[in-house]
């Protein structure tokens, strides 16, 4: 009987050790861990755009400028074509069908077997190769502009005479195109000048403070 109780008692030793050894890892939380468990691991990531190549350049367009030298140098495209029409004198003479003048009435121009712009306020000078040669030395200040032979380019000159009545106004912002004696000759008003451009692809610029003439390419 001894025997038997001995043998039991060893036999339920180890079962007591492995419970209480089992409590003492639940209650005091220091179980090892399960090398068969899996892990999971939280990770917090901020996505980033991916970039799909070099960043382009903030750029600005540049503000366009006029064009030196072009007749306009702000481009035909910025005036409202009007009809000739307009102008046409109710009684035409042999040196004029068409007359207009500018808003101010500082300059009033006539087309017809000649095209003629008088400006009483005019530049006090001007280029000397672009006088017109008539006055030899006497050719300033600038009163009368314009093609007096369209086979030549326009030129300036002063005025001999009096002053004709002008036309109706060729508004800034507005162009007109003329057919004269075989010529074709378009003009352009604005705030700054009156622009015209005829024969031989000539052009000139006309205002209070300057006259020009140019071959336009």
């Amino acid at each position: 009987m001894t025997t038997t109780r001995s043998l039991t008692l060893a036999a339920l030793l180890p079962l007591a050790a492995l419970a209480l050894t089992g409590c003492d890892r639940i209650s005091l939380g220091d179980a090892s861990p399960d090398q068969r468990a899996r892990q999971t691991t939280t990770v917090t990531t901020t996505l980033m755009p991916t970039p799909t190549g070099a960043a382009e350049p903030t750029t600005t367009a540049p503000t366009p400028t006029p064009e030196q030298g072009a007749i306009p140098p702000d481009g035909a495209g910025a005036y409202a074509p009007v009809d000739a029409s307009r102008f046409q004198l109710a009684q035409p003479s042999s040196v004029a069908t068409y007359s207009f003048s500018v808003p101010s009435g500082n300059i009033a121009c006539f087309a017809g077997s000649e095209f003629i712009c008088e400006i009483h306020d005019g530049p006090s000078d001007s280029p000397e190769e672009s006088r017109c040669g008539l006055y030899d030395g006497a050719e300033k200040p600038v009163r009368i502009v314009g093609w007096f032979n369209y086979d030549k380019p326009p030129c300036s000159t002063i005025l001999q005479g009096t002053w004709r009545d002008p036309g109706p106004a060729l508004n800034y912002g507005e162009s007109v195109a003329m057919s004269v004696s075989g010529a074709q000759i378009t003009c352009y008003s604005s705030t700054e000048a009156l622009y015209c451009t005829g024969p031989q692809n000539y052009g000139f610029k006309l205002s209070r403070t300057e006259f020009y003439r140019s071959q336009l390419s």
